[in-house]
């Protein structure tokens, strides 16, 4: 519950914007829909229009659809983005290690598979996230699954090249 002190002049697109840093998340006046008297007030209707000056009322604060989807898409993109960069880290250390020769074959298969999923998983992640289309984190989304696809490229690489090694170690080269 929030109380708003106004004018009887105020409209409810001031009202709304009165609101906009209480809500959390900080949802942008656009996205909010007052309903007074069971129906939507306009934007450009005053409080003393809405009967409710100058003893005051009630509004319901409502948001627009999609609005939450798009919340915590955006929240999905920047977790998707940190996962990432862990990821990419630890399949270079990877790499590395395969190419010293460090690990044995099958503790190799479980670290590649082990990696592998969990592409998977933030790739899918970030497939179903569902932010504005129109917003930064939307931009960030479609660079993220490209880097997904690149990395899916090293760890592909990287199998096939531990797999060379070790055909190459079978046969004596």
């Amino acid at each position: 519950k929030f109380e708003l002190r106004c004018e009887p002049h105020s409209t409810v697109l001031s009202l709304k914007a009165l609101l906009a840093p209480l809500v959390s998340g900080g949802a942008e006046p656009a996205a909010m829909r007052l309903l007074a008297k069971g129906k939507e007030a306009a934007d450009d209707a005053t409080v003393a229009a809405l009967g409710m000056a100058p003893a005051g009322g009630r509004l319901m604060l409502l948001f627009k659809r999609r609005h939450h989807a798009e919340r915590e898409g955006e929240a999905l993109v920047q977790d998707g983005v940190a996962r990432l960069a862990e990821l990419r880290e630890r399949v270079s250390k990877l790499t590395l290690r395969l190419r010293k020769r460090l690990l044995d074959a099958a503790e190799a298969q479980v670290q590649l598979g082990a990696l592998e999923e969990e592409l998977n998983a933030i790739s899918l992640d970030l497939k179903n996230a569902a932010p504005n289309e129109t917003s930064d984190a939307a931009a960030v989304r479609r660079e993220r699954l490209a880097e997904c696809a690149r990395v899916g490229d090293e760890l592909s690489a990287a199998r096939k090249e531990h797999a060379e090694a070790l055909l190459g170690a079978q046969l004596g080269r």
